[in-house]
């Protein structure tokens, strides 16, 4: 997987993400802020006429199948967590 954030604003981000791998489907967790103290309100994939979803978590899991690539804005509350070293489950 490869993932390079493409634009960060006050309340939202945009990701983009890409399964590198030929053969098999791969499933990324992404977290709000290096130590969850953000929270994902939406996300809406850009290059796709599917809608935005609600999300209301620290945490997104992505599943992409092979060879593919997606782009996500994901809408943002900031700094409502208390940051932690916990792991996404």
């Amino acid at each position: 997987m490869g993932a390079l954030v493409s634009s960060l604003d006050a309340d939202s981000t945009t990701v983009e993400l890409v399964n590198t791998s030929p053969l098999h489907t791969r499933r990324l967790i992404v977290q709000a802020g290096a130590f969850g103290e953000h929270e994902f309100t939406s996300a809406e994939p850009l290059d796709s006429e599917n809608g935005s979803a609600t999300i209301g978590n620290r945490h997104l899991t992505v599943e992409l199948p092979a060879g593919r690539s997606l782009r996500l804005r994901l809408g943002m509350k900031r700094y409502c967590h208390t940051p932690s070293y916990g792991q996404p489950v």
